[in-house]
């Protein structure tokens, strides 16, 4: 064991006060939001998956405050912590590659020496000093990160070979299938899911977050979904992990259920994000992907509630990322119904129809844009209320957004019809 130097001692003490200071709330944020900026830079598969990019938040909290807590020690032991080692077992479950985990510990390692450089230089006049301290942190910083890897990959490694080998990874990756669209046997994929793709699907994603203390996060998502599913009067859910704090759940119903059913309060900690329904196997993915869009706004603010419905925040989805042809199409077809149709007197409609709400709801103003009579304007606002079936002021929002979508998307939301005559 080598003799320690005054020097080093004063290196060791600096990083004690160091350490005290480091570990505080804003400290800690300001690195997360650094290192895990950068990681999600590098892999394309964590900025659209709230749920993953959660747990490495989680993970980047943890990694710092427990090598802060040990770094100022004379002797240095490392401890990967559990949030760490979860990590790894969800990027196992989801069926991603190793490289995820290990350009995680790259890109990581890279920023923290970056961060921990720019503030040493500034909080340090002194080079020797500096100098040591920055021996000293590097040198515990690569043990640190040597044992965690070696961990994560052995767990990730062990995660991997049994999901592979178990019924459950068949389940997953036929789920899969289904949600990337490609060819599947419908009657072959409902016996292996235990689930039918023939009526509404209502697709449910579960998570908990670090304030639900409980040793089996899993089963209580389980028995989560299968309340939800009683509560909407519909069979047990099709369910599979999409890692240890998540779940990914579909209802089946022979009929759209009343997702209002659904309680805003519940047990803390506990988290439901709720898609629209919609049938078959194309609602099979409509609802999951509309699920999981909520599920991003739930965790990106902080949403007290414990049930976050798509329909409900579906506005704010569409301006903030998640506005593809899809969710587009979906959100148009729901809102205007018959007048999606493509023949030129519901074009006419839907032209009329904007420019009113447009301009305020102001039939002469409107008329004289395009060149009509007043009553030419009602007699067209009225014939759309009885396509939509009811009156335009109850979704008027919404109305127009879906009318802008239909303007600016054209036939690629459309729905295709014969003309109809002209009245």
């Amino acid at each position: 064991m080598s003799v320690m130097t005054a020097l080093d001692q004063e290196a060791l003490d600096w990083l004690v006060q160091f350490g005290a200071q480091a570990r505080s709330d804003e400290q800690t944020q300001q690195l997360v939001d650094l290192v895990d900026g950068r990681i999600s830079a590098v892999n394309a598969q964590l900025p659209g998956d709230a749920e993953l990019a959660e747990q490495l938040h989680a993970a980047t909290r943890s990694h710092w405050r427990s090598f802060l807590a040990m770094v100022s020690r004379e002797v240095f032991e490392v401890h990967p912590p559990a949030e760490v080692l979860a990590l790894s077992r969800t990027v196992a479950r989801r069926g991603f590659g190793i490289d995820v985990v290990m350009r995680t510990y790259r890109v990581g390692q890279a920023m923290l020496w970056q961060y921990i450089t720019d503030f040493l230089n500034k909080a340090i006049e002194d080079d020797q000093l500096r100098s040591a301290v920055l021996l000293l942190f590097w040198d515990r910083v690569l043990e640190w990160t040597d044992t965690c890897v070696e961990a994560s990959v052995a767990v990730y490694t062990d995660e991997r070979e049994q999901w592979q080998r178990g019924a459950l990874a068949r389940r997953f990756g036929l789920a899969g299938a289904l949600l990337r669209g490609d060819a599947v046997d419908v009657d072959q994929a409902e016996t292996q899911l235990g689930h039918s793709l023939r009526r509404y699907q209502t697709a449910l994603v579960l998570w908990t977050d670090e304030s639900l203390a409980t040793p089996d996060p899993v089963r209580t998502l389980e028995k989560f979904g299968n309340d939800i599913a009683t509560l909407l009067d519909a069979p047990r859910p099709l369910m599979l992990s999409s890692g240890v704090r998540g779940m990914w759940a579909w209802v089946a119903t022979a009929s759209v259920p009343d997702l209002t059913a659904l309680p805003a309060a519940g047990q803390p900690g506990l988290h439901a994000a709720v898609g629209s329904s919609a049938p078959d196997i194309a609602g099979f993915r409509q609802s999951h992907r509309e699920a999981i869009a909520a599920q991003r706004v739930a965790i990106e603010t902080d949403y007290a509630a414990t049930v976050i419905r798509y329909s409900d925040v579906e506005l704010v989805c569409l301006t903030t990322g998640d506005g593809s042809v899809e969710a587009m199409r979906a959100m148009a077809t729901r809102e205007l119904g018959a007048l999606m149709n493509t023949d030129e007197t519901t074009a006419r409609l839907r032209e009329t129809l904007l420019a009113y709400l447009a301009g305020g709801r102001n039939a002469p103003a409107t008329a004289q844009q395009l060149n009509v009579h007043p009553n030419t304007v009602r007699y067209r606002i009225n014939q759309s209320e009885e396509l939509l079936g009811h009156s335009i002021e109850a979704r008027a929002t919404y109305i127009e957004l879906a009318l802008r979508c239909a303007q600016t998307y054209g036939d690629k939301i459309l729905t295709p019809q014969p003309d109809r005559a002209i009245a």
